[in-house]
């Protein structure tokens, strides 16, 4: 802290310049910590109302990383989509949050990681399931899923 108020000394009488540099640097620092200058803006599903002007602190993200197929799964086209349920760990959000589900190579991946896209079905305030499916073929390598809620806490 560049501007520090210098501690008066016991005995000291009152000084009001000394209550004023005192107010001044409280009130400096409940601006500086003011949760109202951050606004966010919610909405989970085309059908609900937004829950515009909410308070970034009155805001809870949940983010993780998933495995997706065991080591080396051989996959193409016609192979069914994997199913990834996904629970927010606890996090309780008010309503479903703003999800979120990129698939990612971590290390050494495979070809055919490139092919993978996701569908997120069975979306509730306490979890998720992503459905991965591959358009290529090959031998699964290295295939993650980053997820990312962003909600209303209850």
């Amino acid at each position: 802290m560049a501007n520090k108020i210098q501690l008066p000394t016991r005995g000291q009488p009152v000084d009001t310049s000394f209550l004023y540099k005192l107010a001044d640097a409280i009130n400096k620092v409940g601006e500086a910590v003011d949760t109202r200058k951050g606004k966010s803006y919610i909405k989970a599903r085309a059908t609900d109302a937004a829950q515009s002007g909410s308070s970034t602190a009155n805001t809870s993200i949940f983010a993780s990383v998933f495995a997706v197929v065991p080591a080396a799964a051989t996959v193409d086209a016609t192979t069914a989509p994997v199913t990834v349920p996904i629970d927010f760990k606890g996090i309780a959000f008010q309503a479903m949050p703003v999800v979120s589900v990129t698939p990612i190579t971590i290390g050494d991946g495979a070809e055919v990681n490139k092919t993978a896209y996701v569908t997120i079905t069975d979306l509730t305030a306490s979890q998720c399931t992503a459905h991965v499916k591959f358009t290529g073929t090959g031998s699964v390598k290295n295939l993650y899923l980053h997820v990312i809620a962003v909600g209303t806490p209850v």
